[in-house]
């Protein structure tokens, strides 16, 4: 279930549904709709709003089938979206797939269904790079390069006019660290900046460089002590919203999830400065 922005979105969609539906034949429906903007561009660029559209989307052709649940698949470390600089908090941070915004969404739909209506997050204790090693396990390699997740692809790629995604956006920065720490870089998208040997040339690509890998760092010396003290703030919109674990359970398990990206993250700067 998606919706259709412009003839690029189209066409990745139903390569990944051929695919999809190949490999697994008689399980795949695939429901598009159109929905773009019109006139100019909005200034304002983070799409928070946009959970609200798949959402929508989704709960109604589950109602039509009869179906009281929906899933939304995103990878831990997005959802809880850590704040990277003091400029990104509050109403500039992306809370699309975050558990508090799930939790409200789902309270939304069972209002509306008259019933309890259930929002599944399978990837929530995930990284990108756990998500690319599980595509290797299946074999479906081809999937990855079929797939685009840039936020900047209405823009022209002049540095590389056969990239798919800028390779600058903190999606696309995100994306090319889980491929190099999965061993899958091959398989990954064209980048019209390709961090393992490109300069970037504008300022805000360095800044979500510099930010992605300065966040990671900083979980590479907090104990789980350490980790409750200083995101505090953050767990307790955390993890009232988090279901089946005993809230020290549960910070835990987010402690893990971002220790293990950083490992992941710093194995793949390795890779990068060696390749």
């Amino acid at each position: 279930v998606s919706h259709r922005a412009n003839h690029g979105t189209t066409k990745t969609q139903e390569g990944i549904h051929k695919k999809l539906s190949r490999d697994y034949p008689n399980r795949i429906k695939y429901y598009p709709f159109h929905c773009t903007l019109k006139g100019a561009r909005a200034p304002e660029e983070t799409q928070r709003t946009r959970i609200f559209l798949y959402t929508a989307v989704a709960f109604s052709l589950a109602t039509i089938f009869q179906v009281d649940n929906l899933n939304i698949f995103e990878n831990g470390i997005t959802s809880i979206n850590f704040s990277k600089r003091a400029d990104l908090i509050n109403a500039r941070a992306s809370r699309t797939t975050h558990p508090k915004t799930l939790h409200h969404m789902r309270k939304f739909f069972s209002h509306v269904a008259k019933k309890e209506f259930k929002i599944n997050h399978p990837f929530l204790f995930s990284t990108k790079t756990d998500i690319f090693k599980l595509i290797h396990s299946f074999n479906r390699h081809d999937y990855i390069n079929s797939t685009v997740t840039c936020t900047k692809t209405f823009q022209r790629f002049d540095h590389n006019s056969n990239a798919t995604h800028c390779g600058g956006c903190s999606q696309c920065i995100d994306r090319r660290f889980a491929a190099f720490a999965s061993h899958l870089e091959e398989f990954d998208a064209i980048y019209n900046f390709e961090i393992s040997k490109d300069s970037f040339l504008l300022d805000d690509a360095k800044t979500h460089l510099c930010d992605y890998i300065k966040l990671a760092s900083n979980f590479s010396n907090e104990s789980v002590n350490s980790f409750y003290h200083d995101k505090i703030e953050v767990l307790s919109e955390l993890v009232d919203y988090i279901e089946g674990m005993h809230e020290l359970e549960k910070v835990e398990t987010l402690f893990q999830l971002c220790k293990k990206h950083f490992q992941q993250i710093h194995f793949a700067i390795k890779r990068i400065l060696y390749k």
